[in-house]
């Protein structure tokens, strides 16, 4: 349980390529954060913003979490 700072998330790459800077929200992964590709439907749901990258599969990513 994180509420602020850099933290490693479990991500799942198969609903699209997580990049530096990209929103991450929950996935239909149980546990894993995805990216959100449409911010008008992300609100809610957001998790943090990512600091590192994953190109497919499953993975953990660095992600900067933040209250808002």
């Amino acid at each position: 349980l994180a509420l602020a700072g850099r933290v490693a998330v479990k991500a799942d790459a198969g609903y699209g390529e997580i990049k530096r800077g990209d929103i991450l929200v929950s996935s239909p992964t149980m546990g894993h954060a995805m990216v959100c590709s449409e911010r008008s439907e992300c609100s809610g749901a957001i998790i943090g913003k990512a600091l590192s990258t994953l190109k497919e599969g499953r993975g953990k990513v660095t992600v900067l979490v933040s209250l808002s």
